[in-house]
């Protein structure tokens, strides 16, 4: 069913009033931006007809640049004074003239933007990972709330269930809040779509409330349907947020927490030939960094420096021998 003008216009106004209060800006200016963003979200509005995969939200660029200089304009003292919530700990694609390098300080009231072949990793507070797929746009609210815009993110809250913990993804289409898990939601303008990949998520709308429990996802439409469908631990749907997964620290850790690490990120499960090689990776010592390498490459560095033991990846194990 196509939108008529005014519930475009609507639509509209909601998603420009995500920037929150303005600052003075001149009518032309005003009129300039609202008219490009007007057109690109007309546009991206029209009926057609397509099969959206999870993993694979497709975001208009035009649309995209669009909506960060609509967010920029309305945010551009809170940006300035914002309080600090995280850290960049990894990124993907991003060229060194991008104006972002690991270890900066992402603020309240940042936007986030990635384009095809990028993605930024940020450590928020409480060990919170937040992970920003290619082609989306991202506004920090809080160290515990963030707006989607467009396009993907994935969150790890961490292994233990605690409240403090928990952290919102607003989009226009709904809000999805975490309990102790590991998550994913993409919008697209047109559809919500919430993943689990452990613990829970609970999501609200202006229709309706729900939770979303791990192996499943859900895709939530502008009419208010839903469709529901599983997905495994390991699918490869994570694959894009494993890749961004935060280094993992060697310092005086042993054998037993990396490899717990690597069984969390990857989703597979970690098993010991016997106890005793379980009571040795406790007692193993790790000496060597490992910053920069992707989770698989991690587990083959560090195994070169423990040749003691032996481990096989297999389709959803890491099975550790001695």
């Amino acid at each position: 069913m196509q939108q008529s003008d005014s519930d475009s216009e609507d639509q509209l106004k909601t998603l420009m009033n995500l920037a929150g209060p303005r600052a003075e800006i001149s009518d032309d200016i005003e009129q300039r931006v609202y008219g490009a963003v007007r057109g690109e979200w007309q546009r991206a509005s029209a009926p057609t007809v397509r099969k959206l995969r999870f993993a694979t939200w497709a975001v208009p660029m035009a649309l995209a640049a669009s909506l960060v200089i609509a967010v920029f304009v309305g945010n551009s003292e809170q940006t300035s004074g914002g309080l600090s919530v995280g850290t960049v700990v990894r990124m993907a694609g991003v060229t060194a003239d991008s104006g972002i390098s690991v270890g900066d300080v992402v603020k309240t009231g940042d936007i986030l933007e990635t384009v095809d072949g990028q993605g930024l990793s940020i450590a928020l507070r409480d060990a919170v990972s937040l992970r920003v797929a290619g082609n989306s746009v991202v506004r920090i609210d809080a160290a515990d709330e963030i707006t989607l815009i467009a396009g993907q993110t994935y969150v790890d809250s961490g292994a233990s269930i605690y409240p403090q913990n928990a952290i919102t993804v607003h989009t226009l289409g709904g809000s999805a809040t975490d309990i102790g898990t590991q998550f994913s939601v993409g919008y697209d303008l047109e559809t919500m779509g919430v993943a689990v990949r452990e613990g829970r998520v609970d999501i609200s709308n202006q229709k309706s409330k729900f939770s979303v429990l791990a192996g499943e996802q859900v895709t939530v439409m502008q009419n208010g349907l839903v469709e529901t469908g599983e997905i495994g631990v390991t699918d490869s749907a994570w694959d894009w947020a494993i890749s961004l997964a935060p280094p993992f620290d060697t310092d005086r850790r042993s054998l037993l927490d990396f490899l717990k690490w690597a069984s969390r990120e990857t989703g597979k499960s970690l098993e010991f030939k016997s106890d005793e090689v379980r009571m040795s990776a406790m007692a193993s010592r790790l000496n060597a960094p490992i910053d920069g390498l992707s989770v698989e490459a991690a587990i083959s560095d560090v195994f070169r420096t423990v040749p003691r033991y032996s481990y096989v990846i297999g389709e959803n194990s890491i099975t550790i021998s001695k």
